[in-house]
């Protein structure tokens, strides 16, 4: 990870695999228990949100051939628009991914702990 980007999603798999090799004591050391629980909470609302959110917008798209022949602008406009709800898509898959390889991290390092305390 570099500068203000964000870790890629290789990266934060490479954190997974991490926490997945770690002591119980070292993973102690830097989260508590409780906390991670939450966080854990938190990461699978969002994934959760953002799987809704993907799902509500996966089919959505304007027929260009059904809109051009009302008026001649139509046509652009139903690019445009389609165009826009492509660029939401993507954002929407990309904030998903990016939150399931979050989930994964904390999930990794709820189950290492839960491991070592014996839960």
């Amino acid at each position: 990870m570099s500068g203000n980007n964000p870790p890629s999603i290789e990266e934060m798999r490479g954190f997974a695999n991490q926490i997945r090799g770690a002591s119980p004591e070292q993973l102690l050391v830097e989260v508590h228990e409780n906390a991670l629980g939450q966080w854990k909470r938190n990461i699978n609302d969002v994934v959760g949100a953002l799987r809704g959110a993907h799902d509500l917008v996966a089919d959505n798209h304007v027929d260009v051939g059904e809109v051009s022949e009302l008026y001649d602008s139509a046509t652009q406009t139903a690019n445009n628009l389609n165009i826009s709800g492509q660029t939401v898509k993507d954002n929407i898959q990309a904030s998903l991914e990016v939150a399931e390889a979050v989930q994964q991290i904390i999930q990794s390092a709820f189950d290492r702990i839960q491991r070592q305390s014996g839960a």
